[in-house]
């Protein structure tokens, strides 16, 4: 690869994963801009400039011995992070329409309009697979997505809550009232399909993936338990007052 790219620029993806032994080997072709094949018998120079990508931090990687501290120093004389997905806020809305429009057209599909309410949730959504997480959701929403591209067709994992972890779902209080298990385990049942409708702004079809029912049987519930979408206030206007 170095042979291939002399004169021009080699890429090195995921350089934290790289055999140590091998990053010797690594440290000097950049050290004397040489490398040998294999089986041959004099030394090749190249003339390459190295960009090299990890997402892991080589300097606690250096601290516990898996990375080589002069190959490191070698590599980052010029670094650049870039920082995950969550927290480019203002990259999401771009990125994603991006990829929207780029499947549209490899699957060759009209293309999609996209749900103003869809952007919000973008954006609260914490990312763990950065950019390759948000194409796979892309093509997903192009392949099996209506038009235009709204709320309810996006994966459950986005209407979950992304806070510490819970060590119980039932908070109770040290002088709990006394009822009978029945009773207590609808009303448990009441409060929770309640909280996910709430989380998902009563969007019906998300909260049934959330809950993993059929969306007819959350119609259902819903009516048995007495639950129903609370009502925007009315703002009476009156006209032809001074």
């Amino acid at each position: 690869m170095f042979e291939e790219a002399d004169g021009g620029t080699l890429f090195l993806d995921e350089i934290g994963d790289m055999d140590y032994a091998l990053q010797s080997r690594l440290l000097r072709v950049l050290e004397d801009g040489r490398v040998r094949r294999l089986g041959d018998s004099k030394d090749r120079e190249v003339d390459v400039r190295v960009i090299a990508a990890t997402h892991h931090d080589l300097e606690n990687a250096v601290q516990l011995g898996d990375f080589r501290e002069d190959l490191y120093f070698r590599l980052a004389h010029l670094p650049i992070e870039v920082p995950p997905l969550r927290q480019r806020g203002d990259d999401l809305k771009l990125l994603f329409t991006h990829f929207i429009d780029l499947f549209c057209s490899r699957h060759r599909s009209r293309r999609r309009q996209i749900d103003d309410d869809v952007y919000p949730l973008l954006e609260h959504y914490a990312w763990p697979g950065n950019v390759r997480e948000l194409r796979n959701v892309c093509e997903r929403l192009v392949v099996f997505g209506g038009d235009p591209v709204t709320t309810d067709q996006l994966p459950s994992s986005f209407f979950s809550e992304s806070g510490a972890q819970e060590t119980g779902l039932v908070r109770l209080g040290s002088n709990p009232p006394s009822m009978c298990l029945r009773d207590f385990k609808t009303q448990c049942e009441k409060e929770y399909i309640e909280s996910i409708l709430q989380r998902t702004s009563w969007n019906v079809a998300a909260a049934a993936r959330i809950l993993d029912i059929q969306r007819t049987y959350l119609h259902q519930k819903t009516a048995a338990l007495g639950l129903r979408r609370p009502q925007p206030e009315l703002v009476e206007v009156v006209e032809g007052v001074a």
